[in-house]
């Protein structure tokens, strides 16, 4: 009795009555690896088979001859002038009138604005009265 009791309690003989069955684990890898081959298979077939049937260039010759040029210029960016010059004033003060406008093209000894010289004329004033003194 107590050699069918061993031979009961072996992992194959209790795996058999409770109805398990117990794959090889070489059983699984090779399956993963058939799956895994086949998966590799296929694309590297699909990806031959993507650069085999690309389009092909084509081509179209023409015979040389004589013909008239056309020329054209075309520019991006800003725009920007060849000279410029800062304009300032000696003096300062509140201006009462401006005869240009920005970017306004200027000619030598053209007006550009006049200072109002009621503030200038009245220390001009002072200063004459102080020198009188």
């Amino acid at each position: 009795m107590n050699d069918q009791f061993r031979e009961s309690e072996s992992g194959s003989a209790i795996g058999e009555r409770l109805g398990l069955k117990h794959s090889k684990p070489k059983r699984r890898i090779r399956s993963w690896m058939w799956w895994v081959g086949g998966i590799v298979l296929v694309v590297v077939i699909f990806v031959a088979w993507g650069m085999i049937n690309k389009p092909k260039p084509s081509y179209e010759f023409q015979p040389v001859g004589k013909g008239g040029l056309t020329l054209s210029i075309s520019a991006t960016g800003k725009l920007a002038p060849r000279v410029s010059v800062d304009v300032g004033s000696e003096e300062s003060g509140r201006i009462d009138e401006l005869y240009v406008d920005y970017n306004d093209h200027v000619a030598k000894g053209q007006r550009l604005a006049q200072i109002n010289t009621g503030q200038i004329q009245a220390q001009l004033d002072q200063a004459r009265a102080t020198l009188m003194q």
